[in-house]
């Protein structure tokens, strides 16, 4: 989808921590969108989006994820409030594929204006510091690709791929295991174990929540852990 023009305003109104660990607070986030352009993009699940050294994408809904191959494993994934960037342009690039996980909306701002609005040195701070959440989650993720269950792995994706609490996830059984990186007939038997246990309502392309709490405790433990937390002392703009 085409990106349009996004102001301060509406960045007021955005539900995400700007005060997180990995994005700039109100007040620099607003001086950075008075130095330069800066855009809302929205797309579409499973849209792939190309490697650009020049920018840096924060994610207010949704989610990006790094697809091992087109459309199988994500291995590594960005929900709301993670900021994600590239190390190379597309001509540059041989990584894994970046693509909308659900309906995404990213707020897309060039390096060059970070500099311009926060100054270089904050900019290079907050850039390391989300890289190496980036790496964390990364490498968390590797290690629940590897050892947990399919269904514990399926439940925690949905609580990912959940809007908002009471609203449905869009999501296919063919997604979910493209997402997973397993047989569709394995997700299948982890979404029937989860109905069974009255944590779920599956319809076409549709996947009631019933039971939240039930739904997290099935989940593996994986994005229970804030992975920032151990280093939160560590201001942005000291």
């Amino acid at each position: 989808m085409q990106p349009h023009a996004f102001n301060e305003n509406s960045v007021r109104d955005e539900p995400v921590s700007w005060a997180s660990d990995t994005a700039p607070d109100n007040v620099a986030l607003a001086a950075l969108l008075r130095v330069g352009p800066t855009r809302r993009c929205e797309f579409a699940d499973g849209h792939v989006i190309e490697p650009d050294a020049r920018v840096v994408r924060i994610v207010l809904g949704g989610g990006l994820g790094r697809f091992a191959e087109p459309d199988h494993l994500c291995v590594a994934w960005a929900g709301p409030g993670r900021t994600q960037f590239d190390f190379a342009s597309k001509e540059d690039h041989d990584g894994p594929v970046l693509q909308a996980i659900g309906a995404t909306t990213v707020l897309l701002v060039a390096k060059q204006t970070l500099h311009e609005g926060l100054g270089e040195l904050a900019t290079q701070r907050w850039l390391c510091r989300a890289g190496e959440i980036a790496r964390k989650a990364a490498e968390e993720e590797a290690a629940c690709i590897g050892f947990h269950a399919a269904e514990n792995r399926t439940a925690k994706w949905l609580l990912r791929l959940q809007p908002e609490p009471g609203k449905p996830v869009s999501v296919t059984q063919e997604r979910l295991a493209q997402i997973l990186g397993i047989q569709r007939t394995s997700v299948n038997t982890a979404m029937q174990n989860l109905r069974h246990r009255g944590l779920l309502r599956c319809r076409r392309g549709k996947v009631g929540i019933l039971d939240l709490p039930g739904l997290r405790r099935a989940a593996c433990a994986c994005d229970r852990v804030d992975i920032g937390a151990a280093d939160r002392a560590d201001a942005l703009y000291a």
